[in-house]
């Protein structure tokens, strides 16, 4: 039994100890010329891709000068405490450069780096003077920069708008109301809410909100938006990790209205058509700032902050389309055939 006991004890030991050895394990390795914390906010399509195309890109550029980078990337599951914590844990491992993918991830990183002489990049943020992290998109100052995702409104509203009145059904009706789904904690949202209001209101078309709190409320935002020609859902990262069930009560509660995703990615999965913004470029467009910042030793403060709004490029949905019994009109169709020209 005494023998019994002392082995139990020195497992424990055992075990004791690699868990200590674990967490004092090095975030970084050693054996770089850099090393890059990622921080990411949410697990979905969108902001992957734009992990993926920085990390592949920095990865690519370092390589073709010689240099070699650690490039650590941790998602913080929507929490805003992760958020902190992981940025925490970057300046404390002594990072040489951190990115921010999405406005709570970099916003924890840009209250983290400062005045600690760490630069940071950020990703699929909408708007980040209205956030707080730079001075201006052409002069950001102080260590922050990066690449923003903001999206083509106005010629996605004006897209719904082709798309209902070209409906068969629809002959001799005029757009008269959108229902925009949103998350209200989304600052990136918000911002994005007020512009599509302007859009909405030069067109002379009523936009309704369907702000939700979270995820579990998308049931109630729809109906909300129950009387709305047509949905607009914008680059909110809580509907775009959600977009199944949009699509689920879009179609099974029987709906079946005209939606367009300012992103590709949930668009493909519940839209009909939109002008996306690519974030694996967005990623890549970050990872030239970073290698330009770390190895040519450009300053943060001094580069603009980037957009891909004059490359936004129309894509459609027909599986979608003929789910729902609409029709893509002729001219946006022509449209789109003629950008494969």
């Amino acid at each position: 039994m005494k023998k019994s006991w002392i082995l139990i004890v020195a497992i424990a030991l055992i075990v004791t100890t690699a868990a200590m050895l674990g967490a004092c394990k090095p975030m970084f390795r050693t054996d770089v010329d850099y090393k890059v914390g990622v921080s990411q906010f949410l697990e979905h399509g969108a902001l992957k891709e734009a992990g993926d195309g920085f990390t592949e890109e920095l990865n690519r550029l370092m390589t073709e000068a010689g240099k070699s980078v650690d490039v650590v990337t941790r998602v913080a599951q929507g929490d805003q405490s992760n958020c902190t914590t992981i940025a925490n844990a970057f300046v404390a491992n002594k990072a040489d450069l951190v990115l921010g993918i999405a406005t709570p991830s970099a916003k924890a990183l840009t209250a983290a780096a400062k005045d600690k002489n760490i630069p940071v990049l950020f990703t699929a943020v909408t708007d980040a003077v209205d956030a707080g992290m730079v001075a201006s998109n052409e002069h950001p100052g102080g260590n922050v920069t990066g690449t923003s995702d903001i999206n083509p409104i106005e010629k996605q509203i004006r897209l719904i708008k082709r798309l209902y009145e070209g409906q068969p059904s629809n002959a001799g009706k005029t757009l008269s109301k959108i229902g925009i789904l949103y998350c209200n904690a989304e600052k990136n949202s918000i911002v994005q809410r007020d512009l599509a209001k302007t859009v909405c209101a030069e067109m002379g078309v009523e936009l309704v909100e369907g702000g939700v709190n979270d995820a579990n409320e998308i049931k109630s935002g729809f109906a909300k938006l129950r009387d709305c020609d047509a949905i607009y859902v914008p680059t909110d990262n809580i509907i775009a990790n959600a977009i199944e069930n949009v699509n689920t009560e879009n179609i099974g509660s029987g709906y079946k209205k005209i939606i367009v995703c300012a992103e590709n990615i949930p668009n493909m999965k519940a839209g009909i058509a939109t002008y996306g913004v690519d974030y694996k470029l967005l990623g890549k467009m970050a990872a030239q700032m970073a290698f330009d910042i770390l190895v040519n030793g450009k300053n943060p403060g001094d580069i603009p902050v980037q957009n891909l709004l004059a490359s936004a490029p129309l894509t459609i949905n027909l599986d979608k389309a003929q789910e729902l019994g609409i029709t893509i009109p002729d001219e946006v169709m022509a449209e789109y055939r003629a950008q494969a020209e």
